[in-house]
């Protein structure tokens, strides 16, 4: 006698006639190609401010967009006040959201909201520039020193040299050091 396929297939139990619950197909993983980019920041890209003059460094978000001001968070990503330059009690030139700031790779493109006293580069009132790492630009009466990594690094090292507390001279200097241009040390 022959037997039909599906007497042989009859003969093996299956897992549902075994008493067991049938299993879900096991899943595909995620197609890299489809997913969203990792947002790696350049080497070289600006990731935090340096508050010229002061101890105070703010590291900056990694996201596409974010906002700067003197609002607290989280109506604002990055606080930024005329206090963390004048000490407590200080009148406020830093309006609540001063900055839409957009990454573009390393440099960061920044859109004064309007505001009364101003978003200047280089001296000169903007609506909208861009900001570099070593180039000092100031949000009413702070003045903000863009660091990438390699600066923050070399900021320790000539605070060592100029000293721990001579925080104004160190960021007068950092992006002299910084620009490329020779540089006589006596």
């Amino acid at each position: 006698m022959s037997s039909s396929p599906r007497s042989r297939n009859s003969a093996r139990p299956s897992a549902s006639s075994a008493g067991s619950k049938p299993t879900a197909p096991p899943t595909l993983p995620t197609d890299p190609m489809r997913e969203a980019p990792l947002s790696l920041l350049p080497r070289d890209a600006v990731v935090s401010l340096r508050v010229v003059g002061t101890k105070t460094e703010l590291l900056l978000p990694d996201g596409r967009t974010f906002t700067i001001g003197s609002k607290p968070e989280p109506d604002v990503d990055v606080h930024v006040s005329s206090s963390m330059r004048n000490g407590p009690g200080a009148a406020e030139y830093v309006s609540g959201v001063h900055l839409l700031v957009q990454r573009k790779s390393k440099q960061l493109w920044i859109r004064d909201q309007g505001t009364t006293n101003g978003t200047y580069i280089e001296d000169h009132r903007e609506t909208e520039g861009e900001i570099v790492a070593g180039r000092p630009f100031r949000l009413g009466d702070v003045t903000l020193l863009p660091m990438d990594p390699a600066m923050r690094e070399l900021r320790r090292h000539l605070q060592w040299v100029l000293g721990l507390e001579a925080h104004g001279y160190v960021d007068k200097m950092l992006p002299v050091v910084t620009s490329g241009d020779p540089l006589l040390l006596i």
